[in-house]
């Protein structure tokens, strides 16, 4: 999965420290977010549901990663407009496959310092 550190670039100045400490905080943030998210999700309560979607929305986005910015856009879209349950579970399965391989590219953005 490719990321696009555009964004981070921008807001920090260039300062590679900046986005590594961004990618950091995004390791240990969202990934205390997305264990929620998949709790939210298996109660199939889809108030908070939408709500731990947003809230993980902005940290996605800020990765530049196309694929994952449509799947987190979708998805909120789908639980804001009360699709089908099941068919936002199945949109929130593929998410959670984006969303490892989006982790496993910062890990490898970390690694290289």
């Amino acid at each position: 999965m490719q990321l696009d550190l555009t964004y981070l670039n921008e807001i920090g100045n260039n300062d590679r420290n900046f986005v590594l400490e961004i990618l950091r905080m995004f390791m240990q943030q969202t990934s205390q977010d997305l264990d929620k998210l998949e709790l939210i999700a298996n109660q199939n309560d889809m108030q908070n549901l939408y709500s731990a979607v947003h809230k993980i929305k902005s940290s996605i986005l800020m990765l530049g990663n196309e694929t994952a910015n449509e799947k987190i856009i979708k998805l909120e879209n789908m639980i804001k407009l009360g699709e089908s349950e099941d068919e936002i579970k199945a949109e929130l399965k593929l998410f959670f496959g984006i969303a490892s391989s989006l982790k496993a590219a910062v890990a490898n953005e970390l690694i290289k310092g």
